[in-house]
């Protein structure tokens, strides 16, 4: 990080870094913005096109700016109210970085892991939330009309910045894919589901998971095999589209065995039995 700082908003990669929190600027430009230092350190292999480090950065973003440097990267110093204009946090640690977007395919997704859909879910927060525990315990995801835009901060951030790695697509129906993915279940989740602990697939899973305010559109209602419930007590009537899908992403790993992105280990688990009635 040679050289000074840079000291105005009007430089072309700040204003780039500053658009991406909008997800038509992100199509537009074929990048997102990633901030903080630990979802940096995670991006794996992936190279981001540039890293922003303020002046002011803490010793952790410091850091993780100089190893993405020695990683290849390009990497910029700037003050902290330019800085501040790309962040999209209440006290940021003083990195971000740009990184280009993935081009995922459907194929990539649907390759013998758990997959979970997104069916409306709009919160970042939750789909944040759906994808990171995707990548820790699937193979991809998919996103639904009127679920929220995968790469924006918010969504990066409660992915802890899985969304780098993780296969994400987007799709228009959920019946189309169900069409072309037969050796897949296709379950949804609802309260008046079959209870959780009596589905036993005997084959990958998509779960597609509905908002927490309106549940499954009618379209992938329809589309679904079969839906799921978790039960619960101490009055509480539901949980966020987030918790929900995290558990039972947990379930079918345990169920499945771990799969990742087709490359799949035995399971430990008891035999493995599709016993779940049909929905009405």
């Amino acid at each position: 990080m040679k050289g000074p700082p840079i000291v105005s908003g009007d430089n072309r990669r700040v204003k780039l870094a500053a658009s991406l929190r909008r997800p038509n600027a992100c199509i537009e430009h074929g990048a997102f913005l990633v901030e903080g230092p630990r979802f940096l350190d995670g991006a794996g292999d992936t190279l981001p096109l540039f890293v922003l480090v303020s002046t002011e950065a803490t010793p952790e973003a410091g850091a993780a700016g100089e190893r993405a440097e020695a990683s290849g990267a390009k990497v910029l110093k700037v003050e902290p109210g330019v800085f501040a204009k790309v962040s999209s946090t209440r006290t940021p640690q003083g990195v971000a970085a740009v990184f280009p977007l993935p081009a995922w395919t459907e194929e990539d997704v649907f390759r013998g892991g758990t997959v979970a859909a997104l069916d409306g879910v709009s919160d970042p927060g939750n789909a944040g939330t759906v994808m990171r525990s995707a990548a820790a315990f699937g193979g991809g995801a998919v996103f639904l009309p009127g679920s929220a835009y995968p790469y924006g901060p918010k969504a990066t951030r409660a992915s802890a910045g899985a969304n780098i790695r993780l296969p994400v697509i987007t799709a228009g129906a959920l019946s189309d894919l169900v069409s072309r993915h037969p050796d897949y279940i296709f379950a949804g989740t609802d309260p008046r589901g079959t209870p959780l602990s009596g589905f036993r697939p005997d084959r990958p899973v998509c779960l597609v998971v509905g908002s927490e305010a309106r549940g499954l559109s009618r379209d992938s209602a329809d589309a679904v095999a079969c839906l799921l419930s978790i039960p619960m007590g101490g009055g509480v009537e539901s949980l966020n589209a987030g918790v929900s899908a995290s558990l039972i992403l947990y379930h079918l790993r345990e169920i499945l065995g771990t799969r990742r992105l087709g490359r799949n280990k035995e399971s430990t688990s008891e035999p493995k039995t599709f016993s779940l009635t049909r929905k009405a």
